[in-house]
């Protein structure tokens, strides 16, 4: 079995400290993903299940609704442009591309019923936007977004044995003037436990691809309701932790498979 520990090597020997340089990786070239490995925080089954046969369900309208409203707010936050105008220039395009995906919902789901349950959606973000974006030489405050780096970022680390698809990478504004690198994940739906667990992993995974260079101590989750917030995670290592002791679990068992 090939195990990847990470750890300071002094003087020739391995000495385990706190942060990240305290972790073992079974199986480090098993990438499971992120959205799995944080699902074991509630039921280490039923993220084996869906590890084996995949998330089998049917689609639905607030599915196909969550997918159209994290391509429009992606290209607002691409283009720092929350107004009425962009949102619904943007929304229009988004639902052409989408359009098989609304005809597969049958005869109920049409273009007006998925607009109605992306636009509250929209108007969330809009009002947190005014709050939450540096925009020109206004609004720098420490935390608020300066601009989005990379969109449906794909991210595999064979350091860490994960892989995973985040939302945003964004560039965050910090207390010394400067801006710092941090995943941003949208979720349309309610709050929920794993979700912390998603974006520390996330957080692991932006400081090997950036080597930790100028990378921001807290990962954002944007909740986008109508009362839309951003929930700010600093760095949780005995979260991190468990998280990989469970990804060892997912990974030894993905390569008994093989």
């Amino acid at each position: 079995d090939i195990v990847h520990v990470i750890g300071d090597d002094t003087n020739g020997h391995l000495q385990c400290s706190d942060g990240i340089s305290n972790l073992v990786i079974w199986h480090p070239d098993e990438l499971i993903s992120a959205t799995t490995v944080a699902g074991t925080q509630e039921c280490m089954r039923r993220a084996v299940i869906q590890q084996e046969f995949g998330a089998a369900s049917d689609p639905n309208m607030k599915c196909v609704a969550g997918n159209i409203s994290h391509e429009v707010v992606q290209a607002c936050l691409t283009m720092k442009d929350f107004s009425h105008d962009f949102c619904s220039k943007a929304l229009t395009s988004v639902l052409a591309r989408q359009s098989s995906s609304v005809f597969a919902l049958g005869d109920l789901a049409t273009s007006d019923v998925i607009t109605s349950l992306v636009h509250p959606v929209l108007a969330g973000t809009g009002r947190w936007a005014a709050e939450g974006l540096a925009l020109g030489d206004g609004n720098r405050a420490p935390g608020t977004i300066a601009g989005m780096l990379v969109a449906e970022q794909n991210v595999c680390s064979s350091r860490f044995g994960v892989k995973g698809k985040i939302d945003a990478s964004v560039r965050v504004c910090q207390g010394d003037g400067t801006t710092a690198v941090a995943p941003l994940e949208l979720k349309t739906g309610r709050q929920h436990a794993t979700h912390s667990g998603q974006v520390q992993l996330y957080q692991l995974m932006l400081h090997d691809l950036y080597d930790g260079q100028n990378q921001s101590p807290t990962a954002l989750l944007l909740y986008a309701a109508d009362n839309a917030s951003v929930a700010k995670h600093q760095a949780n290592f005995a979260m991190v932790q468990h998280l990989i002791c469970n990804r060892n679990v997912l990974a030894a068992h993905q390569f008994g498979r093989g």
